[in-house]
Order: structure tokens, then C-alpha cells, then sequence
């Protein structure tokens, strides 16, 4: 309706809306967390889902424009492309806090049943929601699961920080008897 296009305005648009409007009233050493996609790694795609196709962002964020507009994989393509978009803001969110307060990015995993294969090919979206989902395939997740990991990050009860903290502790104890010497 309003001119951006549906899943940029929602992974990007909105994100960046609401931490620009709340900035002000982040505590120091606040956490922002995005949530992001594995999709946009073109390197470890699975092929379920098109590769992002960077443009400038101006076109990206506009409705029907893009190299894929008309095409069968250009809801899969916007979606993946959003993504690294998301890491892209992130970085810059973090870049212009100055240090105040710190972004990460969340990466849910992969979720077969949810509404991502809905313009694959019968038989790709049917293994999606009645196989794919009943699965324990490694980096898959359920969106409980998933929600549960980004309430942690957002609590600041989770986070590779809290992982080198403890890094440090334990090599700062296991070179304490060289560094004194």
C-alpha cells in the first residue's frame, strides 16, 4: 500500500523504525536483537530457498522492481535478499551506537512448515510441511524453540559475549603462573 516492497518493509524497514524511535531510551550497554536468515549464506544454501541478489537498496525496498520481480522465486529471492539486509543494518546499528549499546542478529534456523515454501512446486511444499517438519535434521528448529533462544538473547541471558567472558577467565587462570614469572 505504501510503496515498499512487502517482505523488505517487514525484515528492514520496521526494524530500523523501531530502533531509530526507541535510541533515545536504550540503557547503556542495551541489546538489540534482529532476527535473521542462514538463507542469505550462499555458500551453505540448502536450494530451498533462491540466493539474495544484492541491488542498491532504494530499488529493493520498492515494490515490484528487481531483476526476479515477475519470476516463480521472487518471494524467496526478497526474502533471502532482506536477510542480508538485516545483517547489513545490524552491523550499522552497531557502527552508530558508539559503543552505547550492541546489535546482534538471531538466525532462527531452519523451520520447514512455516509459510517459506509457499511458492515452491507442489511436491517441494508438500515434503516442506508433511516431511522436512517431522524430521530431526541438524539446524532445523521450531518456531518455539526458536522464540525461546531470541527471549534469551534479548534478556541478555545468551550471548557469544557471555562465551568469551568465560574464555578470558579461563585462559587468564591457566597463563596466570607463565604471566607471573
Amino acid at each position: 500500500v505504501d510503496g515498499v516492497e512487502l517482505t523488505f518493509g517487514v525484515n528492514v524497514v520496521a526494524p530500523f523504525l523501531l530502533v531509530r524511535e526507541l535510541t533515545d531510551r536504550l540503557a547503556p550497554d542495551a541489546s538489540v536483537v534482529l532476527v535473521g536468515s542462514g538463507t542469505h549464506f550462499t555458500d551453505r544454501s540448502t536450494r530451498l530457498v533462491a540466493h539474495p541478489r544484492w541491488e542498491d537498496p532504494a530499488d529493493l525496498a520498492q515494490a515490484g522492481l528487481g531483476a526476479d520481480a515477475s519470476s516463480k522465486v521472487a518471494g524467496q529471492r526478497a526474502y533471502a535478499t532482506s536477510k542480508l539486509a538485516v545483517n547489513h543494518l545490524c552491523h550499522e546499528l552497531d557502527r552508530r551506537s558508539g559503543g552505547r549499546w550492541r546489535c546482534n542478529v538471531h538466525d532462527p534456523g531452519l523451520m520447514p512448515g512455516t509459510g517459506l515454501a509457499r511458492d515452491m512446486n507442489g511436491l517441494r511444499r508438500f515434503a516442506w510441511h508433511h516431511v522436512l517438519a517431522h524430521l530431526p535434521i541438524p539446524g532445523t528448529s521450531t518456531p518455539q524453540r526458536s522464540g525461546a533462544v531470541l527471549a534469551e538473547m534479548a534478556l541478555g541471558l545468551r550471548f557469544a559475549e557471555l562465551r568469551a567472558a568465560r574464555l578470558w577467565e579461563v585462559l587468564e587462570a591457566l597463563t596466570r603462573a607463565v604471566r607471573s614469572t
